[in-house]
C-alpha cells in the first residue's frame, strides 16, 4: 500500500469554498509560506474602488496576467467581463505542465465555468489531477459540475472551506501540505514510496 495512503492523505485536496473573501486570505497565507513548493495558479479580484472590474491570475512564482476584465474585447465572456484566452492557454495551462515537471504541488484555484472557457487549460487540469502530481484545487460551492467530478475521484478529497471549521481545515492542510512537501522531497532523492 502506498505511504500516503496509510497516512491518510490522498493525492488530490479540493476546498469547497462558501467564502470568497475566507478563500482569498487563505491562498495568500499559503503562497506566502509555501510558494517555493507551489505551482500553478491563483486569481485575485481587480477593483476600482468597491467595484470589481475583473480578476488576475497570478503564479506562486511571482508571474501574473489580466484574466477577465470589463475592459477586455473579447469573443469570450464570462458573465460581465470580456475573457483572456491567452492568459488561459498560456500561463492557467503551461503552470500546470511546470508544476508536473517541476514536482511541485500544483494550485488550482477557481476551477469552474471560466476554466471551460479554455479547452487546454481546461485539459491541463485533468491532466494534472490524474498524474502523479499532488494538487489542491478551490470550486466555489454549488458549482455542482466540479463537485461531482472531486466526489468520483477516489485520490481526491473534499474539504468545505468556512469560517466555522476554518482552524480544522488549516491543520488538514498544513498537514497535507508538510506530507506532500517531505514526499516530493524524498521522490527527488528517490526515497518516497
Amino acid at each position: 500500500m502506498a505511504y500516503h495512503k496509510i497516512m491518510g492523505f490522498k493525492k488530490n485536496l479540493a476546498l469547497r469554498v462558501g467564502d470568497e473573501a475566507l478563500k482569498c486570505r487563505l491562498i495568500a497565507r499559503l503562497v506566502s509560506n509555501y510558494s517555493y513548493w507551489l505551482g500553478g495558479f491563483f486569481t485575485q479580484e481587480i477593483r476600482s474602488g468597491s467595484a470589481r472590474e475583473g480578476f488576475i491570475l497570478k503564479t506562486p512564482g511571482g508571474r501574473s496576467e489580466v484574466m477577465a476584465s470589463k475592459a477586455i474585447m473579447s469573443p469570450v465572456s464570462f458573465n460581465k467581463y470580456g475573457v483572456s484566452l491567452p492568459a488561459l492557454d498560456g500561463l492557467a495551462a503551461d503552470s500546470l505542465g511546470e508544476a508536473r515537471k517541476e514536482g511541485k504541488i500544483a494550485l488550482m484555484d477557481e476551477l469552474g465555468p471560466l476554466t471551460l472557457k479554455s479547452e487546454k487549460l481546461a485539459a491541463a487540469a485533468l491532466e494534472t489531477l490524474a498524474s502523479g502530481t499532488p494538487c489542491l484545487a478551490t470550486f466555489r460551492k454549488n458549482a455542482k459540475k466540479f463537485e461531482e467530478s472531486f466526489f468520483k475521484m477516489d485520490n481526491t478529497q473534499v474539504v468545505d472551506l468556512d469560517a466555522a471549521g476554518l482552524s480544522a481545515v488549516l491543520a488538514r492542510l498544513d498537514g497535507w501540505i508538510e506530507f506532500w512537501i517531505k514526499g516530493l522531497t524524498d521522490q527527488k532523492s528517490g526515497d518516497f514510496k
